[in-house]
């Protein structure tokens, strides 16, 4: 392993994207994660999930985690407790 593979840090960072359905939600998280977008979509039912990988000044890689959840049939308080506990279970 060289030097500069030693000093490069790994982050992960999660981004969460929600919203009223068919918002557009996943055209977002697509165009973001994928750089694309589709002509149709199927409405989200639960969570979908996206991977990004981008590398920083400094050996900085950082994977970007987009979560893309369908609506939301619950509380806005018992949805935060919901994304907490399934956060810990994705760590």
């Amino acid at each position: 392993m060289s030097d500069s593979e030693e000093d490069s840090q790994d982050k992960q960072l999660k981004i969460v994207v929600i919203g009223d359905g068919a918002s557009g939600k996943t055209s977002l998280a697509t165009r973001f994660a994928q750089e694309a977008f589709g002509k149709q979509y199927k409405q989200t039912i639960g969570l979908d999930f996206f991977l990004k990988r981008i590398s920083l000044p400094g050996n900085l890689n950082v994977t970007l985690q987009v979560w893309d959840i369908g609506e939301i049939p619950c509380s806005f308080s018992n949805f935060i407790i919901f994304l907490n506990k399934i956060s810990k279970c994705t760590n």
